[in-house]
């Protein structure tokens, strides 16, 4: 073989005919031997290029990879080519990939392993939920929060438990596990005294908001705190459990997160925020201008951020209910259609499910 020519076969049949002539012992040998000599012989940026073909020989040779330093190294570039899946929605690509650097992990990688064993399980929870395997996430969310070591890295964790529960309509442990997560990043909320706390978040809102053109909200500075990046993930969650369980508390969550994007700045769920209080002004205060002006600009700060799950909430529920005050229903469908769009590439099922039941109950009612 000479070195830096590479071959291959012209046909893939011929190739695996090839492969299984060799006895499988050798093969299995011979998986390891090749996976080996394309670390050793490629440079980083090689190896990112060719990282799925080298963890799929190393992978096939796992009993070889007995050496504790290279079992880690192997864990690692599954873990990258696991990413690199999951980002090009292969999800049951990236599952495969994900559980293979989890098992290249050293016993005891919680302790001394801990940024990358997170950010591993982290990854498997999100390809589980992704896929609807709802007891693996369970499971594996329980094992990341035993293991966490700070509280914001916790509050992370009910940010993915909340999704998996929104989309098994367990509603209530949503409630409690979201407001849980909250609490972890000083976000306090609770379901007693929800007239007060409603007062105290619409006078703060009103306050902030005083002075203010709905257009204004979009020069608001970028939010940078990340206890309070944190905290919006998890409120944008929080309306689906509770708009069907308690819709005066849902009121309370959408100002207290205008409140939140008016004091630490902006993120992508600051315009689902400001959408939904759109909607409070329409409905509690029949003010149907002020609550399109608030639409408007949540359908343009949704755009600057390009955050396909939130596009999948921000476009259903402004075609559902802001839109509704302006227009007939019909001339929402384009939103509906964009929001199942976004909601099939993020992988939302309970928003992409709305949006396609409305797309059909506009066309056909």
């Amino acid at each position: 073989v000479v070195a830096g020519v590479r071959y291959r076969f012209l046909l893939e049949r011929v190739h695996q005919a090839a492969v299984f002539t060799i006895p499988v012992d050798e093969r299995v040998e011979l998986h390891y031997t090749i996976g080996r000599r394309m670390l050793q012989s490629m440079e980083e940026r090689q190896r990112e290029e060719h990282v799925f073909d080298i963890v799929n020989h190393l992978n096939l040779a796992r009993k070889f990879v007995t050496d504790p330093e290279e079992a880690l190294e192997v864990a690692k570039l599954n873990y990258q080519a696991g990413q690199k899946a999951l980002d090009s929605a292969a999800y049951n690509t990236a599952r495969k990939l994900l559980e293979a650097a989890r098992d290249f992990l050293p016993a005891g990688a919680w302790a001394d392993q801990y940024h990358l064993t997170m950010g591993i399980h982290k990854d498997l929870a999100r390809a589980d939920l992704i896929m609807s395997d709802f007891a693996a996430a369970d499971a594996r969310t329980r094992e990341i929060l035993a293991n966490a070591k700070t509280d914001l890295e916790k509050a992370r964790i009910y940010e993915t438990r909340l999704s998996m529960l929104n989309s098994q309509n367990r509603l209530d442990e949503a409630i409690i596990e979201g407001f849980e997560g909250l609490r972890l990043v000083g976000v306090r909320l609770s379901r007693r005294g929800v007239q007060l706390q409603t007062v105290k978040e619409l006078t703060g809102a009103l306050s902030r908001m005083r002075g203010k053109e709905a257009q204004d909200l979009l020069n608001l500075p970028m939010v940078e705190e990340p206890r309070i990046i944190v905290a919006m993930n998890i409120i944008k969650n929080l309306p689906v459990p509770l708009v069907f369980t308690d819709p005066d508390l849902f009121i309370v969550v959408v100002l207290r997160a205008v409140n939140l994007s008016v004091k630490y700045g902006l993120s992508s769920v600051s315009a689902y925020a400001f959408l939904n209080l759109g909607t409070v002004h329409q409905v509690l205060f029949q003010n149907y201008k002020k609550g399109a002006e608030l639409g408007n600009v949540a359908i343009q700060l949704c755009d600057m951020f390009h955050d396909l799950d939130m596009k999948s909430k921000i476009y259903y529920v402004y075609g559902l209910f802001n839109l509704w005050f302006q227009k007939h229903g019909r001339d929402a469908i384009p939103f509906y259609e964009d929001a199942y769009r976004a909601a099939r590439e993020a992988g939302d099922m309970v928003f992409g499910s709305y949006s396609i039941g409305y797309i059909a109950y506009q066309r056909y009612d």
